[in-house]
């Protein structure tokens, strides 16, 4: 099975769930923390991971949105998520494990908890 990686800057990648690491995931959340420019890229503020219809991006301001392509349900949410927890959730969308992907603790936006900080920003 295949999944795609979309990265802060643009690149999309096709990878084995085969091939699944914590590795990878870390270095993507990485790109959250390293900025290219001397002032925060506000325009490219994102990664991305989709398996099948189910996709999780991940956002420098701490917001992790659950998303179904083509379904009319909600997305769904989880503020500053860290990477000891992040990381499994990602893995397993990647290896095609929806239903730990579901189980994740997450909520609707207006029941998230407030924003304080760009969470993945350094």
């Amino acid at each position: 099975m295949i999944y795609c990686i979309y990265h802060r800057y643009g690149e999309q990648s096709l990878n084995e769930s085969k091939d699944v690491s914590d590795d990878i995931f870390q270095a993507l959340l990485t790109e959250l923390r390293e900025e290219q420019f001397a002032v925060n890229d506000n325009e490219h503020n994102s990664i991305g991971v989709i398996f099948d219809q189910l996709g999780i991006s991940v956002n420098c301001s701490g917001v992790v949105t659950l998303f179904e392509i083509g379904s009319p349900d909600k997305e769904l949410y989880m503020r500053d998520v860290p990477d000891r927890v992040l990381i499994p959730i990602l893995v397993s969308l990647a290896k095609g494990d929806h239903s730990v992907v579901k189980a994740a603790d997450w909520a609707e936006f207006e029941f998230l908890p407030p924003y304080q900080r760009d969470f993945y920003r350094k």
